[in-house]
């Protein structure tokens, strides 16, 4: 009598331990597939994607007409946070000379990031680190581009800003 009384208090101790834990369980799935629920939502209903490290977030874009001249860009939402930063260039003539140049602009000085001379196709992507220049109480790099032409002709090209 005493093993089986033994045996049946082992069994009823082992199923209040087992059920809670089991109900907690579910419970707690499901407030997360709740969760997740509102947050798939709450992402679909903005138009903001959040910057992440490893991605290329789209900035903006520009078009502009390249001769013998230079355009400059110098607008705060092409800064950068720091890393990578890509430029792509679509709609160039293969038989033109672009000349891409990037600095970051302080009141008081100005420090070259990247340069070079695209001599024929200029169409591509172009990527530089943007690292060693992010500074100020903004902790952006404040980026200004300027695109030179020797161009004949004219060539309308799209320039994207990725950081």
């Amino acid at each position: 009598m005493e093993k089986s009384a033994l045996k049946s208090f082992m069994v009823g101790l082992i199923a209040a331990m087992v059920i809670p834990i089991t109900t907690y369980a579910t419970e707690e799935a499901q407030i997360n597939e709740e969760q997740i629920g509102e947050a798939q939502t709450n992402e679909e209903q903005t138009d903001v994607s959040p910057f992440g490290a490893g991605e290329w977030d789209f900035l903006g874009s520009e078009n502009i007409r390249l001769g013998d001249d230079t355009v400059v860009i110098d607008d705060s939402k092409y800064w950068s946070g720091g890393g990578d930063y890509k430029i792509r260039i679509s709609g160039a003539n293969s038989i033109n000379v672009i000349t891409i140049w990037v600095s970051e602009e302080d009141p008081t000085s100005s420090i070259p990031v990247y340069g070079r001379t695209l001599n024929g196709n200029a169409n591509g992507e172009y990527e530089f680190s943007t690292r060693d220049v992010v500074d100020g109480s903004n902790n952006k790099a404040e980026l200004k581009f300027e695109f030179t032409g020797a161009l004949q002709p004219y060539d309308d090209i799209v320039v994207e800003f990725y950081d």
